[in-house]
């Protein structure tokens, strides 16, 4: 019988999708101890970062919320929905990092069904997390810390409604190595006013400082917020627009790697501008100027880049008797866009594009991880 060496095995199983490794922990307890080893998942998980990510689109159909890849060309998505059903039907996409997909489920009539999800589709794990100390809200964060050494130190924030403070979770196996604070919810003093979590919406994760573009309405005015949570020193901060990024509603993403945000100067022209230096308000830079088709209103809403000068919009049609969306790409050689696919005018409220990589970062606590890769193993062995 030929035997490998132990370098050309590692070469091989770190080229393998992450199911398929999964399926190899019951090979024996030395494969299951080296493929759930920080070393080998932190491998795997760079190579999977330094190829092309997924783009996963939530958008709405048929009157429910689903999960889809957006490939740029086709008039459909491969669907990517939960392989778990949440508390309730309807869901938020809040956001991904290290292949960990962050969802969250928001009953205003019931508060105590409102739910978190964290849930690596690779490794088909999730988990739902504890209620926090008030009812989930609206507004969540999601990030982790790029610097701890640890791949799973995940961050999750939940700002309430009423008060003037914040809740974060940390990883079941945080840096921290205190499993009762590593698996818990804190409350987080700030000083952002309580009803901030009405007007926060989609979020972006940029290092490591979670990201929301607020409109906060306070006696009349209507001022535009880059507001950011560093998941490292724990702390909110605010930073005002530009007077020059004037178009009176606003959406952020990431552009060329930068903080982006952008929305209509009128029907016809949208504006694209980005943050070339993460907190300089005089490094804003409008990158693209874009003129909308000349037919009925559309509100235009920039979800993301979808690579190789591809850019993604939900839009909503205006006209009282269409009632239609879509989602749409723009090509930013030929200045056209190329493809729309309907969706439910409900979609508004929640679309989102995210980048997604597979993994094998596990979001179980530390000693059930443990459990369920020993079983997995023992079933053969045994």
């Amino acid at each position: 019988m030929v035997h490998f060496p132990e370098e050309i095995i590692g070469e091989i199983l770190i080229r393998l999708p992450a199911k398929s490794l999964v399926r190899f922990h019951c090979v024996s307890k030395s494969w299951n101890a080296n493929l759930t080893s920080q070393l080998f998942v932190k491998s795997h998980l760079d190579r999977s970062l330094r190829c092309r990510s997924i783009k996963l689109l939530r958008y709405e159909r048929g009157g429910f919320p689903r999960i889809g890849i957006w490939s740029g060309g086709s008039d459909e998505f491969c669907r990517f929905d939960p392989q778990f059903q949440p508390s309730i039907g309807n869901f938020q996409l809040v956001g991904s990092c290290n292949g960990v997909i962050c969802l969250s489920t928001l009953s205003r009539g019931n508060c105590s069904a409102s739910d978190i999800y964290l849930w690596n589709p690779s490794i088909n794990e999730f988990m739902a997390l504890p209620q926090p100390g008030c009812p989930v809200s609206a507004a969540i964060g999601f990030g982790i810390n790029p610097y701890s050494g640890h791949l799973d130190d995940i961050k999750v924030i939940s700002i309430r409604n009423r008060y003037s403070c914040g809740s974060e979770f940390r990883s079941p196996r945080s840096s921290s190595g205190d499993s009762l604070r590593g698996n818990s919810w804190k409350q987080i003093e700030t000083a952002l006013p309580s009803w901030y979590s009405y007007y926060l919406g989609r979020q972006v994760m940029y290092k490591e400082f979670i990201c929301w573009c607020a409109n906060p309405r306070e006696d009349h005015r209507s001022t535009w917020l880059l507001v950011s949570f560093d998941v490292i020193n724990e702390v909110f901060t605010e930073m005002m627009l530009p007077e020059n990024i004037a178009f009176s509603e606003k959406s952020i993403t990431t552009i060329e790697g930068c903080i982006s945000v952008s929305g209509h100067e009128s029907y016809r022209i949208y504006e694209v501008w980005i943050m070339k230096e993460f907190g300089i308000p005089k490094s804003w830079t409008q990158l693209y100027l874009i003129k909308l088709p000349e037919y009925s209103p559309m509100h235009y809403e920039l979800l993301g880049s979808a690579g190789a000068g591809e850019l993604v919009f939900f839009i909503l049609g205006l006209h009282s008797q269409t009632n239609l969306s879509y989602i749409g790409s723009y090509d930013l050689e030929s200045k056209q866009f190329n493809q729309c696919i309907e969706l439910d005018a409900s979609s508004a409220s929640g679309s989102c594009l995210v980048d997604y990589v597979t993994s094998l970062v596990s979001v179980l606590p530390k000693y059930t991880a443990e459990c369920s890769h020993s079983v997995r193993a023992n079933k053969l062995i045994g």
